[in-house]
C-alpha cells in the first residue's frame, strides 16, 4: 500500500511539473507622467497630473490617465486632496478598435514622514 501512496504521488508530481510550463513574454512599455501641484494660499491648492503609457516604445498607446482636483494643507506633512479622473485605455486584443473610457472621483490622504538612520 505504501508503495501505490508514493506512486501515486510521484505521478502527480510529474503531472504538475508538466503542466507548470511557463510561457515567457517579452514587452517594453514607456511611461510618461507630468505631476503638479499649484498653491493657491498657505492651505489650499490645486493637483492635476497625466500619465501615459506607450507599447513598445512609442509604438501605440497603452492608456492615458488624467486627474484634477483640489487640496488642503494641513502642515508640512499631512494634506487631503479630492476630485475627477479619467482613464482612457486602449486594447491589447489584435483586431479591436474600441476603447475603454473609465470615470473616477478620487479622494486622497497623504502623510509624509521621515526616516531616521539606525
Amino acid at each position: 500500500m505504501k508503495y501505490i501512496v508514493v506512486l501515486a504521488a510521484a505521478f502527480q508530481l510529474c503531472i504538475y511539473s508538466a503542466a507548470a510550463q511557463k510561457k515567457t513574454e517579452h514587452n517594453t512599455y514607456t511611461w510618461v507622467s507630468i505631476n503638479s501641484n499649484i498653491f493657491l494660499n498657505k492651505h489650499w491648492f490645486i493637483m492635476a497630473d497625466v500619465h501615459a503609457r506607450e507599447n513598445n516604445f512609442f509604438a501605440s498607446n497603452s492608456f492615458i490617465f488624467g486627474r484634477a482636483g483640489i487640496g488642503y494643507q494641513v502642515d508640512s506633512k499631512l494634506s487631503f486632496a479630492a476630485g475627477y479622473g479619467n482613464l482612457l485605455l486602449s486594447p491589447s486584443t489584435a483586431g479591436w478598435v474600441t476603447k475603454a473610457d473609465e470615470h473616477r472621483i478620487y479622494q486622497q490622504i497623504q502623510l509624509s514622514s521621515e526616516y531616521k538612520k539606525i
